[in-house]
């Protein structure tokens, strides 16, 4: 039984790496160039800068209702590989506005909601998830070494992307031009969350739900924050950014 979990450990190991890497290649393909896009499509600068944190919101703000739907669905790994496509749709809606030229503001924040729906959505679920598949003891080694792997992956796709849209800046790309550059850029992201998203369904789930998750009424909700470390540790925090 032992010898069974080392190799799943071993296994979900190769797998999370792998997923990680290639999610971060993503961010340097695609996330880091969505604002970009946006200016190239003919947003005005306030408008663009927009492009980022107005999706993010909206989010988070639909991340509210994950425990909602993990206690209904009850099972991590739907929910994650499932906000994960999303995800993947999202950059492939782009994909497709730049192969067409560009896009409105209303498309293109409508990509960007639900590109930033998936990403909250996956990371959440994902989070919990992960604290049931990898041991105590490995962890922090195991993430450092994910982690370097992760950062080499979002700095190479950053350096490919940029030297891409360079190139298709100063005329050298054909007849495809910036948006085809963008388009190219969009697919190759999607791609790898495509791919990221099929490891991510191979991984194990010894617990569909995680331990202790439970509906937390309002009423207890308030009282954490007066009562719970954690509770008053967020008070500080939204009171320092408020400040």
């Amino acid at each position: 039984m032992r010898t069974r979990r080392s190799k799943n450990v071993r296994r979900d190991m190769a797998l999370g790496t792998a997923d990680g890497t290639l999610y971060s290649v993503m961010l340097g393909f695609g996330e880091a160039y969505i604002v970009a896009f946006g200016l190239a499509s003919g947003l005005s600068e306030s408008l663009a800068g927009l492009l980022g944190p107005l999706p993010q919101v909206l989010g988070a703000s639909v991340g509210l209702f994950l425990p909602w739907i993990l206690l209904r669905v009850r099972s991590v790994r739907v929910v994650t590989t499932g906000m994960a496509a999303i995800q993947t749709l999202a950059l492939v809606g782009l994909a497709v506005l730049a192969y067409r030229g560009g896009a409105s503001a209303p498309l293109l924040f409508g990509m960007a909601g639900l590109y930033w729906l998936g990403s909250v959505g996956a990371g959440a679920v994902w989070n919990a998830w992960v604290s049931s598949i990898y041991p105590r003891g490995i962890r922090a080694k195991y993430f450092g070494k994910r982690s370097r792997l992760a950062q080499l992956g979002t700095l190479g796709g950053l350096i490919v992307a940029g030297l891409l849209l360079q190139h298709a800046e100063n005329g050298r790309t054909g007849g495809g031009g910036i948006f085809g550059t963008y388009a190219l850029l969009f697919s190759a992201a999607a791609a790898c969350r495509g791919i990221s998203l099929f490891m991510l369904a191979r991984l194990s789930e010894p617990e569909p739900i995680p331990r202790g998750f439970r509906d937390v009424s309002a009423r207890e909700l308030v009282g954490r924050f007066k009562r719970d470390t954690g509770g008053r540790l967020l008070v500080y925090m939204l009171d320092t950014v408020m400040a």
